[in-house]
């Protein structure tokens, strides 16, 4: 594979909705992630994977089953496996995360960058 860099700002102008998915890169079987935080998601879990959650832009409140965090701008959180979470926002936040990568969408929706 060549290698490539990726404009954040720019991925981030293909997100049309609040939590669409857009995979920007992927390393190994991991995906890099781009989302555009704002509102409430739902409570859900990942049963056997960690996700790491870094904030690009804005603020990002993550709550957990076990203890909540304001993430900032330049802040990363890993939220550990089996962990209920729920990502929200305030005002929009631009937040990359990282996750094992699936060949399905999530959320109703996946963006793929052309490199895929």
């Amino acid at each position: 594979m060549p290698l490539f860099k990726v404009n954040i700002t720019a991925e981030a102008s293909h997100l049309t909705r609040p939590f669409q998915v857009n995979d920007i890169a992927r390393v190994d079987d991991l995906a890099v992630n781009l989302i555009l935080c704002d509102g409430t998601f739902q409570w859900h879990r990942h049963e056997n994977m960690d996700e790491i959650f870094y904030v690009h832009r804005g603020t990002m409140l993550l709550e957990t089953e076990i203890g909540n965090e304001v993430l900032h701008e330049g802040e990363l959180l890993c939220a550990p496996a089996d962990v209920a979470h729920c990502p929200s926002s305030i005002r929009p936040a631009l937040v990359l995360f990282w996750l094992k990568w699936f060949p399905f969408p999530r959320n109703g929706d996946r963006r793929l960058s052309p490199r895929y």
